[in-house]
């Protein structure tokens, strides 16, 4: 276990790393609660390393997430802490496009009646969820209406769900905890993304987001000292990494 406990972060230090980067829709005391409460509440995270945690804050704050557990959330991933976009995320990022009138993604159980259909007006679906969600799910769709007027729907069975949850590459993956239906929606939703209007910071989420899915092993990380001072320096380095892609990311 390493010495560099994540338990030794203040708030402050938090927004002295994420002030440089965050823009003007979040709040940087309250996204530096937001972070402290992820800590507090899980105690996995304190088994990971500051700089992962400074670091994937400072994600958060440049792509402009809140960490509540509905835009974004702060997980343990292979040793260290992990930022996961969730469905709110991806939704708040999407309609930035100005082109996204809603989008959306849901759970289909055992029994409840869907149905998709295309006529000479385009695409439209039906779906009738259950009052009480007791049944096994057997699909999940994602659905878009932009300000065109049209409609984009994407589908995926369980078992293909399935065989996208098999390629998780860790034990502790947010496939096999409780974050499970919330991996299924986004899953759907970012095959739908691709067909749909984008901007530069969505684009770079689901870049970022990506190490979920890669089918690809981990190459082995360099072991990093406990120093004070080589703990400052890991951390100035990947927020200044961060800032250049900032500066480089068209307005």
């Amino acid at each position: 276990m390493s010495n560099d406990m994540v338990k030794k972060i203040t708030a402050l230090d938090i927004i002295a790393h994420i002030e440089p980067v965050m823009g003007k829709m979040l709040n940087k005391e309250k996204f530096a609660k937001m972070a402290m409460m992820a800590l507090a509440e899980n105690p996995s995270l304190s088994r990971a390393s500051k700089v992962s945690f400074i670091r994937e804050c400072v994600k958060a704050a440049r792509f402009g997430v809140h960490l509540d557990n509905k835009e974004a959330a702060l997980v343990p991933f292979k040793g260290e802490c992990k930022l996961m976009i969730m469905v709110g995320g991806l939704v708040k990022l999407a309609r930035q496009s100005g082109q996204i009138k809603s989008l959306a993604s849901f759970l289909v159980r055992e029994e409840e009646p869907f149905e998709i259909y295309v006529d000479e007006h385009g695409q439209h679906f039906k779906h009738i969820p259950a009052p009480f969600a007791d049944k096994e799910v057997i699909g999940v769709y994602a659905v878009a209406k932009l300000e065109n007027g049209e409609t984009e729907i994407e589908t995926m069975s369980i078992k293909q769900l399935d065989d996208v949850q098999n390629t998780a590459r860790a034990s502790n993956s947010p496939w096999k905890g409780a974050f499970k239906t919330e991996m299924q929606r986004k899953t759907v939703m970012r095959r739908l993304l691709k067909r749909l209007p984008s901007t530069s910071s969505l684009d770079n989420v689901l870049k970022d987001d990506n190490e979920h899915f890669d089918m690809t092993p981990t190459p082995p990380k360099a072991q990093v000292t406990s120093s004070r001072l080589r703990e400052s320096l890991d951390i100035e380095s990947e927020v200044q990494e961060v800032k250049k892609e900032t500066e480089n990311d068209p307005a």
